[in-house]
């Protein structure tokens, strides 16, 4: 890491202390710790924390008075649930650390209104990133995006803290962080979900999962390279942008023939979306668009909802007025 960004995250964060070292508190952990940062480590499971501890130099496991005690800032990164009672169990030590931050996707910084009330500035900051455990994941923060909440001063440490790991950040609406958090859970957990679908489909043409991997995610890393570039109503390609309802309807009796119920409820919910997209971005008459739904409707099961289906009116344009 370079040493200019291990100084400036010294001067801003001073003594850091973290409450929770699973997967995203311990990446932190070892990036603060790269950054030559002293860390106080406290974890519900005493053993957790001091495991990490031993693995980084300058860091320590403590119980959560000390922590409150020596902390300069201190990262709540424990799990959702557990955000308020960390803060109301720091808030009971007589803390003398004057910054806390937790890094929640879907809970707000009101969840460390314990701290707040006795007079402690708060703020949050949540990684857009996938953690998955791994010993290099502390490398994900480098370069990530961060939605932050924080008001003045603690808004710019938060800001100065992001820069200084080379990423950008976006300050939130109030209110907004569930809505926030279920497009980021789109955004990844959505993906994995989508990839077991079209390893289902490929099994059936004979591809093995490892195959399937080799030949089809530079497609689909291709495609969130295009959308990253130019969005969604650019990005869409084949037979949906085309209006072509004689392929669709061959994707429908292939899917009858050789899928389940599974499959093919996923595969409508998909294609009533990739209609929508296509119909918003004009390529799509809304006749074109109701032939192309009308044979999509042969998906979906027995009793289930022939209207509107699973995406509905979802991805039609705002209303004006």
């Amino acid at each position: 890491m370079d040493r200019t960004v291990g100084q400036r995250l010294r001067e801003t964060l001073g003594v850091v202390g973290i409450v929770g070292v699973g997967r995203v508190g311990a990446a932190w952990g070892r990036l603060l710790s790269k950054a030559g940062l002293e860390l106080l480590l406290h974890d519900a499971d005493r053993a957790k924390a001091e495991a990490l501890a031993s693995l980084l130099p300058r860091a320590q496991a403590v119980d959560v008075g000390l922590l409150a005690r020596d902390a300069t800032t201190v990262f709540v990164t424990t799990g959702d649930d557990q955000i308020r009672d960390a803060a109301q169990s720091l808030a009971e030590r007589a803390p003398r650390f004057r910054l806390a931050i937790h890094m929640s996707g879907s809970r707000s910084v009101d969840e460390l209104d314990p701290l707040r009330g006795i007079g402690i500035s708060v703020g949050s900051m949540h990684p857009m990133q996938s953690f998955r455990g791994g010993e290099d994941d502390w490398r994900l923060f480098l370069g990530c995006g961060f939605a932050i909440e924080g008001e003045g001063p603690v808004r710019a440490k938060l800001v100065d803290v992001v820069e200084a790991l080379g990423g950008k950040s976006v300050e939130l609406r109030a209110g907004s962080k569930p809505l926030y958090h279920a497009a980021c859970v789109a955004a990844s957990n959505f993906l994995v979900v989508l990839w077991h679908l079209v390893e289902r489909l490929a099994l059936e043409c004979a591809f093995t999962p490892q195959q399937t991997r080799t030949f089809l995610a530079p497609l689909a890393m291709r495609t969130l390279e295009n959308l990253a570039q130019v969005g969604p109503l650019l990005a869409l390609t084949g037979p949906y942008a085309r209006g072509d309802a004689d392929t669709v309807r061959r994707h429908v009796e292939a899917l009858k023939a050789g899928t389940g119920t599974f499959e093919r409820a996923l595969y409508f919910a998909l294609a009533e979306g990739c209609v929508a997209v296509a119909r918003d971005a004009g390529h799509l008459t809304e006749a074109e668009a109701e032939r192309i739904l009308t044979t999509l409707r042969d998906l979906v099961p027995e009793g289930g909802d022939e209207g509107q289906g699973l995406f509905g009116a979802s991805l039609d344009k705002p209303s004006e007025g």
